[in-house]
């Protein structure tokens, strides 16, 4: 009987859990289609969430087409290319070595967060919003316009 118990309690808590998984775009394609992306690691939904880190791949196109999208890490690799529309929320880094077009609004909210445009100008319009009383770390190379 314990046995049982341990066993269903072992389970209930690994299915309450929250994994990070690892997106990287496959092709180009909006944010919240699950095509878009190949996973490593757990993820319910098929598209990335607060505690995943993504990666827009050279050559791909990410689509912005729903009002937030989130995500931990968000790097735009050299070629790569996220254009906006909506409010982009981050709870880790962010790195652009490609391109951002279009307008939105970013939210920092990773402690210790940091920034990092070390291969051009961010000139995009929208407002940067840090939402933790905390420290980031803008790289010397960046250069917001």
């Amino acid at each position: 009987m314990m046995k049982k118990i341990l066993f269903y309690l072992a389970a209930l808590l690994t299915f309450n859990c929250t994994y990070a998984a690892t997106f990287t775009s496959a092709a180009s394609g909006n944010w919240n289609a699950p095509a878009t992306w190949t996973i490593i690691g757990v993820s319910a939904t098929g598209v990335p969430t607060s505690v995943d880190d993504v990666t827009i791949a050279a050559t791909h196109t990410i689509v912005h087409n729903i009002t937030t999208t989130i995500c931990r890490d968000l790097t735009i690799n050299v070629g790569g290319t996220f254009t906006l529309g909506g409010y982009t929320k981050i709870y880790g880094n962010f790195l652009l070595n490609g391109s951002v077009t279009g307008s939105t609004s970013f939210y920092f909210y990773g402690v210790g967060c940091t920034i990092d445009i070390p291969l051009s100008t961010y000139t995009n319009g929208g407002n940067w919003n840090f939402m933790q009383n905390s420290s980031y770390t803008i790289s010397a190379a960046t250069v917001l316009s």
